[in-house]
């Protein structure tokens, strides 16, 4: 099974369908609004693109790159879809377009009091079988807590930072970062 990839763009005919999982796969504090995300989208380094198997819509990647990094800010695959290796198939698209890459991605910190607590842990077991592993960090952005995995390699929270204030620009003070080492 082999995937294809368009660039998302408003016009397309299956965004309706790329609007509805980033607005079901996503909490709202998660979300950043999609127009910016499409507007971002066609800036050099910045991608947001969707994935296709026989012609049939089944996920979306959005990344920003800056240097050696590849910072993984959205992945979501159908839901109707999930389990049968799009996800994985996505992953290695992302890498292989850029195999110098680190590739990093934020994940919800793992709380077995959370009303998430399962798919938590799933997402987190889906990325460690993928090659992600723990930089050691966790990140707080919006008043959510992540964290930090990278593939191959490490990532330091000065990297990470310097990425997002790439991507956000003067808006970068909106995300409030904060970093702690996991487990403490």
């Amino acid at each position: 099974m082999r995937l294809t990839y368009a660039p998302v763009i408003r016009q397309m005919k299956d965004y309706p369908l790329i609007k509805r999982l980033y607005l079901s796969a996503f909490p709202a504090a998660e979300r950043a609004p999609l127009r910016s995300l499409l507007r971002a989208g066609q800036r050099p380094g910045n991608e947001f693109v969707a994935y296709y198997h026989d012609h049939q819509f089944v996920g979306f990647s959005y990344l920003v790159t800056s240097g050696d990094l590849a910072y993984l800010m959205f992945l979501a695959v159908d839901d109707r879809l999930r389990g049968k290796g799009y996800g994985s198939q996505i992953l290695e698209a992302v890498a292989a377009g850029r195999p110098t890459a680190r590739l990093l991605l934020n994940t919800e910190v793992l709380d077995a009091d959370a009303p998430n607590a399962l798919t938590r842990q799933r997402r987190r077991e889906f990325y460690e079988n993928n090659g992600f592993v723990s930089s050691g960090w966790q990140v707080t952005e919006f008043g959510v807590d992540y964290e930090l995995m990278c593939r191959p390699g490490r990532v330091s929270p000065d990297e990470y930072r310097d990425l997002t204030k790439k991507y956000a620009g003067w808006k970068y003070f909106l995300f409030h970062q904060q970093f702690a080492r996991l487990g403490k």
